[in-house]
Order: structure tokens, then C-alpha cells, then sequence
């Protein structure tokens, strides 16, 4: 289902003077290879867990007011919104450091994999599942 950015628009308060928006826009080409759409799997129940405790982790890091995030699963065609990230907080550079380190630690650890077609063949992005299952053999030794 496609991401319409105006359906999460939060109301603004007079105490927030930052609201940051970032949107992952999925690209036609990637490492040479032009990429007829890409497809998302993720893992549901680990994959919302993960991100709440990144949000509840990072509101309490950086005074978040409010987090709003939203990740496409399924196909999603080049020039398509694949991930929306809103924050909000009283300054912005509590938004801008908070946004910041959610993206990064989202790419990291949130079980969510992407597969990209091209117009020869495609190929799955495999790094993250790799690493959730070398922790998920840690958790059973």
C-alpha cells in the first residue's frame, strides 16, 4: 500500500519548534543496474518490536515528542516512498540528532530485507538476515 505523507501529519503544538520529515524514496538504479521495482519482507512481530525500542530508546535520548514511522512491506516501485520518518521536539537539533541515529540503527537491526529486480534478474539484499540469524543461534546455544 502506498505511503501518502499527508495521512501522518501530526497536529503542531506552540511547545515543538521542530518537526523533521524523512522520506526513503526507492531509486531506478543501484550499482550499475537499473532496478525495475523493489520488494520488501520483513519479519512483523520482531520487526515492530524492534522499532518501538528504538522510538521509546531515542524519545527518551534526545526529548522526542512524538515519532511516527512507516515502512512499506511488498513491491515498491522506483520514485515510490519505501520508509516515512516524522519526529518532533522543542529544538531542532534534537529532531536532527534523533532522526539521524533512528535511520541508522533502523538499517541495522530492524528485521526488514529488501529484494531488488532488475530488468535481467534480481537479487535479495541478504546482510541483515544474516545477522538475525546468527543472533537467533546465539539465543539457542
Amino acid at each position: 500500500k502506498e505511503i501518502v505523507v499527508e495521512n501522518y501529519i501530526v497536529s503542531k503544538t506552540k511547545y515543538n519548534g521542530s518537526e523533521l520529515t524523512f522520506l526513503g524514496i526507492s531509486r531506478d538504479t543501484n550499482e550499475g543496474k537499473k532496478v525495475e521495482s523493489l520488494f520488501y519482507e520483513c519479519f512483523e512481530e520482531m520487526a515492530l518490536r524492534e522499532i518501538k525500542k528504538i522510538i521509546d530508546d531515542l524519545k527518551n535520548k534526545y526529548l522526542i515528542d512524538y515519532f511516527i514511522v512507516v515502512h512499506r512491506i511488498g513491491s515498491v516501485p522506483p520514485g515510490n516512498i519505501s520508509l516515512l520518518a516524522i519526529v518532533s521536539s522543542e529544538h531542532r537539533k534534537q529532531s536532527l540528532d534523533g532522526m539521524a541515529e533512528f535511520l541508522d540503527i533502523f538499517k541495522k537491526k530492524v528485521p526488514i530485507w529488501k529484494k531488488e529486480i532488475y530488468t535481467d534478474d534480481s537479487r535479495w539484499l541478504w546482510y541483515k538476515l544474516i545477522k538475525l540469524i546468527l543472533k537467533v543461534e546465539k539465543r539457542w546455544k
